[in-house]
């Protein structure tokens, strides 16, 4: 995964094995899309909104609209809704 400008602390697949979301020391977490390597980056990397580094990411089981959790070193959870 070339993008994140620190180490990468999760990585998840969603529920379906099409996307995969890394969450980063920068602060920044990236969505990508398994699919198409060709346009490997759905959203490419996205500032999380949280202060400090990313520490975890999880994923709901619903595969028609997945929500994504980041968690930070703030102590905070922010919420992403996958869209297809």
């Amino acid at each position: 995964m070339t993008g994140h400008h620190n180490t990468i602390w999760s990585v998840l697949f969603s529920p379906d094995d099409r996307i995969v979301a890394t969450a980063s020391y920068d602060g920044t977490m990236g969505i990508w899309n398994v699919e198409d390597p060709e346009h490997p980056r759905l959203e490419g990397l996205v500032p999380s909104g949280q202060e400090g580094w990313l520490m975890s990411l999880a994923c709901s089981l619903d595969r028609a609209a997945p929500v994504l959790a980041s968690g930070s070193q703030d102590g905070t959870i922010r919420l992403w809704r996958l869209e297809r």
